[in-house]
């Protein structure tokens, strides 16, 4: 039984079946009415997620900042959070658009588009991503979050086609390194310890304990004590969902050495135009 809190904004918070990264996350309200789920994605390399299809687009579903909260947290974990909320309350289907794909080492964002002609369906979103990454010449077992999904019960990587065989089909993309960069571990040490952001009770005059915040944090970092937000710093992963909740304006957040942010910005701007 998945329990979920509907909220005035056009979301509702439900929780994760398995609580692996986010213990509970908001979906669109439209969902809670529907039985059957499409995922319609487009084939694509990612350079945090080696590639995005049908199970990743499923993060869609979620709010920004619940999306912004999973990358901060452990994206593949996430991914599967997301996923087995779906596969537990809904029968969903895939349909993977790969007339053009994107190929390349740091997709989305940047890559090369390539006229693959190929449409890709079935009832098992892991399946139809399994096939997805072997026609880019890959190995769905590699990619994390689909083999966290298998071994979670989500799904089988282990698939059958039907229509073009798979060899007619397989292209070699270029896949993002499964192992981050050195450039992508910097960004994400800084986010995490040298500009972290922290959440905190700014105005306690104006929480009025309506709990917003504690029901809305993906990682169970803020509670109520004395009808006032308490955020546990030593939890507290700077994704400001808790802040985006409070409907009174009663939170703020502090970000680490916020005087020197600009520059450091700056300065990584700066490697992407040279």
């Amino acid at each position: 039984m998945i329990n979920f809190n509907q909220e005035p904004d056009g979301w509702i918070t439900v929780a994760s079946p398995l609580h692996l990264a986010l213990q509970r996350f908001r979906v669109a309200r439209a969902i809670l009415d529907c039985d059957l789920i499409i995922s319609a994605a487009k084939m694509k390399t990612h350079c945090d997620t080696g590639v995005t299809l049908s199970v990743k687009n499923l993060l869609g579903a979620i709010s920004p900042p619940d999306r912004q909260a999973a990358h901060r947290t452990d994206i593949h974990k996430a991914i599967v959070d997301v996923y087995s909320y779906f596969h537990k309350s809904k029968r969903v289907v895939s349909v993977v658009d790969a007339l053009y794909a994107l190929d390349g080492r740091r997709g989305p964002i940047t890559g090369t588009p390539v006229k693959m002609d190929l449409m890709v369906s079935g009832s098992d979103p892991l399946a139809v991503d399994a096939a997805c990454v072997a026609i880019m010449g890959g190995e769905a077992r590699a990619i994390p979050h689909l083999a966290l999904a298998q071994q979670h019960g989500l799904g089988r990587l282990n698939f059958a086609v039907e229509g073009k065989r798979l060899e007619d089909v397989q292209r070699n993309f270029q896949m993002p390194p499964l192992l981050p960069t050195c450039r992508s571990r910097l960004v994400s040490y800084a986010l995490s310890h040298v500009f972290k952001k922290r959440s905190y009770l700014r105005f306690a005059d104006k929480c009025n304990g309506c709990g917003a915040c504690a029901l809305n944090c993906p990682i169970g970092a803020v509670s109520l004590r004395n009808g006032r937000a308490l955020i546990a710093d030593e939890m507290c992963i700077g994704c400001l969902v808790c802040l985006e909740s409070c409907r009174q304006g009663a939170l703020d957040y502090r970000m680490h050495n916020d005087h020197v942010f600009p520059a450091a910005r700056a300065l990584y701007r700066s490697f992407d135009r040279i």
